[in-house]
């Protein structure tokens, strides 16, 4: 298998959430941006993926929808862009 899931947390707060993720050396967005940092939350979860280590934040969108926030460390990558570079924003099969 090239992932499994590592570790889930199911928590609607956020310092809990934010403090498993450290306790679990989980790659995580330093600082949210104020939009994104006030949803709330329904919990998390760390995958090993390919020898990376995948944090998976699950935030709450009006009306009960899911907001999947998915991050690792860039070293190790390949085709990581440059620091600095646009956002590359795709949309396939009405999904973005």
């Amino acid at each position: 298998m090239w992932f499994h899931a590592a570790a889930v947390l199911l928590s609607s707060e956020k310092s809990t959430i934010t403090g498993w993720l450290r306790e679990h050396h989980a790659p995580r967005l330093g600082e949210f941006p104020v939009k994104l940092d006030e949803l709330a939350r329904k919990g998390c979860q760390v995958y090993d993926i390919q020898g990376h280590t995948v944090s998976l934040e699950c935030l709450l969108l009006p009306g009960m929808r899911e907001l999947h926030l998915y991050c690792t460390a860039s070293s190790g990558l390949a085709g990581v862009p440059a620091r600095g570079a646009a956002p590359d924003v795709k949309s396939y099969d009405g999904l973005t």
